[in-house]
């Protein structure tokens, strides 16, 4: 069974030209927001939900969804290096690792969403994740 995803899933605050991580923290508020709309428990996200579901044969849903994150993560890449500038504490290497870090932390966002109705939990996660990149941004150790 081929699992269908759509490749109109909304990146745009963080692909917005001179975005900063308030782009960060608006993408994961609108999250969010969807998760709370809906009163949250148990609806997760469709690439998350995806990603833990999909069967090994299924390439063509694999790809689209190493698209997406691929595209998510890129984003969070242009995010963090501009907030880097250009005598940033952060090199081009350490810039992919955060991005990644970011990305891999939003889709782990979403699974726990699946285990929880408490949306302040979810609030305090991603508060903590955008606090964590500004401590980098910084030149705090990691």
């Amino acid at each position: 069974m081929s699992h269908r995803v759509t490749s109109q899933i909304s990146c745009s605050p963080v692909e917005a030209p001179g975005a900063d991580l308030g782009a960060i923290r608006i993408y994961l508020s609108n999250l969010l927001d969807r998760f709370e709309a809906s009163d949250g428990f148990g609806i997760g996200c469709l690439v998350g939900n995806t990603l833990t579901q999909i069967p090994a044969e299924d390439v063509a849903t694999r790809e689209k969804l190493l698209e997406h994150c691929a595209r998510l993560t890129e984003g969070f890449r242009k995010v963090l290096t501009h907030e880097n500038g250009t005598d940033g504490p952060l090199t081009a290497s350490e810039i992919d690792d955060l991005a990644r870090y970011t990305m891999i932390s939003v889709q782990g966002l979403w699974s726990y969403s699946r285990l929880t109705d408490d949306a302040q939990v979810l609030r305090a996660y991603s508060d903590r994740l955008v606090e964590s990149l500004e401590a980098r941004l910084r030149g705090a150790a990691h």
